[in-house]
């Protein structure tokens, strides 16, 4: 009888130990880069290969339209994803959306910052960022005579600027308060990149 005891026990042991079970989760998707994102709620997380839970979930993972081939209800579906190591992150402030980076341990890596950004390729992403220029003073109102701009970078995945496409062109805060601003520039080949002009023209530079 003891024995029988002793062998129940161990097996309830074993199935403990190789046996990981994450329960109540609205989805799940396929692994990129050895990891999946799960939704839990309004928050993403990530499970690793082998089910364990990497990264629990939070508020701050940002979704990208991701083609799921075989799957009926949608051939595309909005995830977080890792792509290059990296997985996009987003902040809100004043109504605006900033995106940033964290690595595969949930580590930010580069700052919620930029108001669009791109999954990396070959090492690099591409990013908006936008500055304010003080032009003057309105005496009668009392307020600064402001102009934004807008301009793509691209930077590594440390988060270091490696150029900036000199694009800049003005920019209106308050209209892409529901949505990023459209990127003005695409990777179309390694270290090259096709960026839109403010006259509509397009460009071809390599970096």
């Amino acid at each position: 009888m003891r024995r029988r005891f002793v062998l129940i026990l161990s097996l309830v042991f074993l199935w403990q130990g190789y046996c990981q079970v994450i329960s109540d989760l609205d989805w799940v998707s396929p692994l990129h880069e050895g990891m999946a994102a799960v939704k839990k709620g309004n928050m993403w997380g990530f499970i690793d290969k082998d089910g364990i839970m990497k990264i629990e979930p939070r508020e701050d993972l940002a979704s990208s339209k991701t083609n799921l081939s075989g799957v009926s209800e949608d051939s595309e579906m909005e995830y977080p994803r890792f792509v290059e190591g990296r997985c996009l992150i987003e902040q809100t402030f004043e109504g605006i959306r900033y995106f940033g980076f964290i690595d595969k341990q949930g580590k930010t890596v580069v700052e919620p910052g930029y108001i669009n950004a791109t999954d990396f390729r070959n090492g690099f992403a591409i990013v908006t960022q936008y500055s304010k220029q003080v032009l003057g003073k309105n005496n009668l109102l009392g307020k600064d005579v402001v102009n934004y701009l807008a301009e793509e970078l691209i930077i590594d995945t440390e988060g270091k600027v490696v150029t900036s496409l000199m694009n800049s062109r003005t920019f209106v805060p308050n209209k892409v308060k529901d949505s990023p601003p459209d990127m003005h520039a695409y990777f179309i080949g390694e270290r090259l990149v096709a960026v839109k002009g403010d006259d509509g023209q397009w460009s071809i530079y390599k970096f």
